[in-house]
């Protein structure tokens, strides 16, 4: 008996400390595609997508972005953004998220519906760095 328990412990530890170690970003497979125009865009491949925080439609929650921008190795944003749409009053951009003083240029999250059922979450398909603009 006591050797099931230590079995099962050492089974325990293998399975779930690499998921403790390492975070979840960790495990998104992406593919980087530059644009003619210079624009940089990481679009996530995967069927499970890193997982979007929002606040009604808004992006309060910097931390989930955050997370993926250091997977990437690409610098944090600071403050949260509305939903494009509410900006712009046009429905293409519903789902976007624009931060336009990006330290490498302006800065695209496109939001997505993942999962399946009662499974279903707000994910990100993709970030988008345009080329700077001159000023």
């Amino acid at each position: 008996m006591k050797n099931l328990k230590l079995l099962l412990t050492v089974i325990w530890i293998i399975l779930c400390i690499p998921s403790l170690i390492f975070s979840q970003a960790s495990r998104y497979q992406y593919r980087i595609a530059t644009e003619g125009s210079g624009s940089k865009s990481y679009i996530f491949t995967d069927k499970e997508k890193p997982k979007l925080n929002l606040c009604e439609n808004d992006i309060c929650d910097v931390s989930t972005v955050n997370a993926v921008l250091s997977f990437l190795k690409l610098p944090n944003v600071s403050t949260g953004v509305p939903d494009r749409e509410s900006i712009t009053g046009h429905r293409w951009h519903r789902g976007t998220y624009y931060w336009k003083d990006y330290p490498l240029g302006p800065l695209t999250v496109e939001r997505d519906l993942c999962g399946h059922g009662e499974n279903k979450y707000d994910c990100i398909l993709k970030i988008r760095i345009d080329k700077p603009i001159k000023k």
